[in-house]
């Protein structure tokens, strides 16, 4: 999507209201806000973005740009700053009003749960070997890791729904057979007998950007249906920090994951998929390095097993 030059401004007298108050949500919890607040303004510039601005539009187009975009303040100065280029885009173009008023990531957590599967494996004396997540990418396609659903012991792999309630109660729906696999890359795909999954949508991973909102859906260490949001910290088109996943694609995330998390979806904001959460990085101890460095392999491998 191309922006205008004369639409951004590096200008801080420029910096819109909406940005700083974006900026404030995301130093909340910081003990010195104004060191923060300054750490962001120095990150978004260094890492090519600029402000948004609205002097070519009309003042009823630029109130709707930022109405669509209210909710975006929370999730930080990047998603707040990436919707209103999106927004702003839909003005020039005569699409605005075509739009809905945007709503944030959390809004859509029931939708995005009926594509978000629950994975039980058996060995062959039906007994539990394994467990993860996996999330639907056809009408009869599951994706998942295959350190979940790959291993030659595995013999039953069973599928349960896991619903959005505040009880995250499970219910088991069907058995399933790995039918592709990328080992290298860690992405698995397996098949169930009917046609009624929801297929997620998938975005491409050099469309990525650093500081991106992410939200990760697992059932770490036995917690069924969890969620947790955070952003990328990096991007990594040949990752070489884990043997086992060598020249991959990857992203580095903060949304934090655990125990049963792998396979599970990490998505944008806008509900898309962008990867599969894969492992956290760990100390010597076996503890988390920092509490959350995850890293997820990119969805782009989904669609190469699709192929």
């Amino acid at each position: 999507m191309g922006i205008l030059l004369n639409s951004c401004s590096e200008s801080p007298d420029k910096i819109s209201k909406g940005h700083l108050e974006s900026m404030s949500f995301e130093c909340k919890n910081d003990t010195d806000k104004k060191l923060c607040i300054n750490e962001l303004k120095t990150k978004f510039f260094k890492d090519g973005n600029n402000y948004i601005t609205f002097e070519d539009l009309n003042k009823s187009q630029a109130r709707r740009v930022k109405l669509n975009c209210l909710n975006y303040k929370k999730r930080g100065l990047v998603t707040y700053n990436n919707c209103l280029a999106e927004q702003k885009e839909f003005a020039l173009t005569g699409k605005l009003t075509d739009q809905k008023r945007k709503e944030i990531s959390k809004s859509n957590i029931e939708e995005l749960f009926k594509s978000f599967f629950y994975i039980l494996v058996f060995d062959s004396n039906k007994k539990p070997i394994g467990q993860g997540s996996g999330i639907a990418v056809t009408k009869n396609i599951i994706a998942s890791n295959c350190h979940v659903v790959g291993s030659p012991v595995i013999k039953y792999i069973n599928i349960y729904s896991v619903s959005a309630s505040r009880k995250k109660s499970i219910k088991p729906l069907y058995s399933a057979k790995l039918i592709n696999s990328n080992y290298n890359a860690d992405t698995c795909l397996v098949k169930i007998k009917k046609n009624n999954l929801k297929p997620v949508k998938r975005r491409s991973f050099k469309t990525l950007k650093f500081g991106e909102f992410v939200r990760a859906i697992g059932n770490p260490i036995g917690i069924v249906g969890h969620t947790s949001t955070g952003e990328i910290n990096k991007i990594d088109e040949n990752f070489i920090n884990d043997e086992k996943f060598k020249n991959n694609k990857v992203i580095i995330h903060d949304a934090t994951i655990g125990s049963g998390s792998s396979g599970g979806p990490l998505f944008d904001f806008k509900g898309n998929l962008i990867g599969l959460n894969t492992f956290g990085f760990t100390t010597s101890k076996g503890g988390l390095v920092g509490g959350a460095i995850n890293v997820a392999v990119s969805a782009d491998y989904i669609d190469e097993l699709l192929d």
